[in-house]
């Protein structure tokens, strides 16, 4: 079965609630270091927030760190308007390789991990990686010759 999405998620996982202000959202990224945030209405996900989404919102070329004078811009625009409606989720037994095939194909850099319903977790491009280089650093690949033999 392989190793499940449950031991590489990042929990407890950050969250906002649709309503909420970008400016909040803004903070929350900044003060944590993360790009992406689950989008709750309740406890119910609804959809999830990239640092991409909030950058919409701001004229270019700001970077995120240092939004100074913007800050009431982010204030009028709540989370609801600015996140990914939808989001593909996957469930905590749900092998690694499954997660890493579905960020793949849907070309997206997170998913939220989600038991019973409700958001147990945030699985990203990251975990991934570093649970495959974790993999490999204790299994020896047998490596194709760089260059043909010699005759």
């Amino acid at each position: 079965m392989g190793i499940a999405v449950m031991n590489i998620m990042t929990t407890p996982v950050w969250t906002l609630q649709g309503g909420e202000r970008l400016r909040r959202a803004f903070g929350l990224m900044e003060s944590r270091g993360i790009r992406h945030v689950p989008v709750l209405r309740g406890d119910r996900l609804i959809g999830i927030l990239s640092d991409r989404d909030v950058r919409v919102y701001l004229p270019p070329p700001v970077p995120l760190a240092g939004i100074g004078g913007y800050a009431a811009l982010l204030d009028r625009v709540r989370v609801e308007e600015a996140m990914t409606s939808e989001p593909v989720s996957i469930g905590p037994y749900h092998a690694v390789t499954q997660a890493a095939r579905l960020m793949l194909e849907r070309r997206i850099g997170a998913l939220p991990v989600v038991d019973e319903g409700k958001v147990i977790g945030i699985v990203t491009q990251t975990d991934v990686l570093w649970a495959l280089a974790n993999l490999l650093e204790h299994q020896p690949l047998a490596v194709a010759p760089t260059e043909p033999p010699a005759p």
